[in-house]
Protein backbone atom coordinates (compact mmCIF):
# COMPACT_ATOMS: atom_id res chain seq x y z
CA UNK A 1 0.00 0.00 0.00
CA UNK A 2 1.38 3.61 -0.86
CA UNK A 3 2.33 6.23 0.97
CA UNK A 4 1.26 9.29 -1.09
CA UNK A 5 4.08 11.86 -0.28
CA UNK A 6 6.03 14.79 -1.37
CA UNK A 7 9.17 16.27 -1.22
CA UNK A 8 10.11 19.54 -0.84
CA UNK A 9 13.47 21.66 -0.51
CA UNK A 10 13.86 24.31 1.97
CA UNK A 11 17.13 26.33 2.98
CA UNK A 12 17.20 23.80 6.05
CA UNK A 13 17.26 20.61 3.66
CA UNK A 14 14.58 18.41 2.32
CA UNK A 15 11.25 17.89 4.16
CA UNK A 16 9.63 14.60 2.50
CA UNK A 17 5.58 15.17 3.63
CA UNK A 18 2.90 12.67 3.37
CA UNK A 19 -1.01 12.89 3.10
CA UNK A 20 -2.41 11.35 6.56
CA UNK A 21 -5.56 11.22 7.96
CA UNK A 22 -5.64 11.67 11.72
CA UNK A 23 -9.21 11.24 13.00
CA UNK A 24 -12.91 10.10 11.25
CA UNK A 25 -13.64 14.01 10.13
CA UNK A 26 -13.72 14.83 6.97
CA UNK A 27 -11.80 17.50 7.30
CA UNK A 28 -9.11 15.47 9.23
CA UNK A 29 -6.68 14.92 6.72
CA UNK A 30 -3.70 16.65 4.97
CA UNK A 31 0.11 16.94 4.58
CA UNK A 32 2.41 15.61 7.47
CA UNK A 33 6.19 15.21 7.40
CA UNK A 34 6.73 13.36 11.11
CA UNK A 35 6.93 9.96 11.44
CA UNK A 36 5.06 7.03 9.17
CA UNK A 37 1.94 5.78 11.20
CA UNK A 38 -0.89 3.68 8.86
CA UNK A 39 -3.23 6.43 8.50
CA UNK A 40 -1.03 7.83 5.59
CA UNK A 41 -1.24 4.76 3.62
CA UNK A 42 -3.57 4.89 0.90
CA UNK A 43 -5.13 2.44 -1.16
CA UNK A 44 -6.12 2.64 -4.99
CA UNK A 45 -9.12 0.69 -5.81
CA UNK A 46 -9.45 0.96 -9.81
CA UNK A 47 -12.81 1.70 -11.12
CA UNK A 48 -14.28 -1.01 -13.45
CA UNK A 49 -17.62 -1.96 -15.19
CA UNK A 50 -19.10 1.91 -14.58
CA UNK A 51 -20.54 2.82 -17.49
CA UNK A 52 -19.92 6.45 -16.73
CA UNK A 53 -15.90 6.46 -16.40
CA UNK A 54 -13.32 4.58 -18.23
CA UNK A 55 -10.80 2.10 -16.36
CA UNK A 56 -8.27 5.24 -15.14
CA UNK A 57 -10.28 6.25 -12.73
CA UNK A 58 -9.51 5.18 -8.84
CA UNK A 59 -11.17 5.00 -5.22
CA UNK A 60 -8.78 6.32 -2.87
CA UNK A 61 -9.08 4.39 0.25
CA UNK A 62 -7.20 5.28 3.82
CA UNK A 63 -5.62 2.58 5.41
CA UNK A 64 -6.41 3.24 9.45
CA UNK A 65 -9.85 4.33 8.20
CA UNK A 66 -11.12 2.28 5.61
CA UNK A 67 -14.41 3.46 4.85
CA UNK A 68 -13.02 6.94 4.20
CA UNK A 69 -12.38 7.55 0.54
CA UNK A 70 -10.35 10.88 -0.66
CA UNK A 71 -13.07 13.44 -1.39
CA UNK A 72 -13.32 16.75 -3.44
CA UNK A 73 -16.08 18.79 -2.69
CA UNK A 74 -15.59 21.92 -4.07
CA UNK A 75 -12.92 24.34 -6.26
CA UNK A 76 -11.02 25.84 -3.63
CA UNK A 77 -7.38 24.40 -2.73
CA UNK A 78 -8.96 23.24 0.59
CA UNK A 79 -12.27 21.72 -0.40
CA UNK A 80 -10.92 18.13 0.11
CA UNK A 81 -10.84 15.36 2.33
CA UNK A 82 -12.50 12.00 3.18
CA UNK A 83 -15.46 10.45 3.77
CA UNK A 84 -16.87 7.82 4.51
CA UNK A 85 -20.73 7.98 2.62
CA UNK A 86 -22.18 6.47 -0.47
CA UNK A 87 -19.90 7.09 -3.24
CA UNK A 88 -19.93 9.57 -5.51
CA UNK A 89 -18.11 11.67 -9.11
CA UNK A 90 -16.35 13.97 -6.18
CA UNK A 91 -14.86 10.60 -4.71
CA UNK A 92 -13.24 9.26 -8.10
CA UNK A 93 -9.63 10.44 -9.26
CA UNK A 94 -7.79 10.12 -12.34
CA UNK A 95 -4.02 9.84 -12.38
CA UNK A 96 -2.67 12.33 -14.95
CA UNK A 97 1.11 13.40 -15.81
CA UNK A 98 1.69 16.36 -13.93
CA UNK A 99 3.01 18.83 -17.25
CA UNK A 100 5.23 17.28 -20.72
CA UNK A 101 8.41 19.03 -20.31
CA UNK A 102 9.07 20.76 -23.39
CA UNK A 103 13.06 21.35 -22.70
CA UNK A 104 15.01 17.99 -23.70
CA UNK A 105 17.44 16.69 -20.84
CA UNK A 106 15.19 17.88 -17.98
CA UNK A 107 13.68 15.19 -15.64
CA UNK A 108 10.89 14.52 -13.18
CA UNK A 109 12.45 12.15 -10.67
CA UNK A 110 9.33 10.46 -8.80
CA UNK A 111 9.85 9.12 -5.25
CA UNK A 112 7.62 5.95 -4.31
CA UNK A 113 7.99 4.37 -0.51
CA UNK A 114 5.78 1.13 -0.46
CA UNK A 115 6.61 -0.23 2.97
Amino acid sequence: MPFLQRTASHDFGLIVYRIAKWGTGNGDVGAYSGQYHDDQLWRFDKIIDDTNFSDDYYRIYNHQYSTHKMAKWGKANGDWGTYSGADGNDRLWRLVPRYEAKNQGYYYSCQVDNR
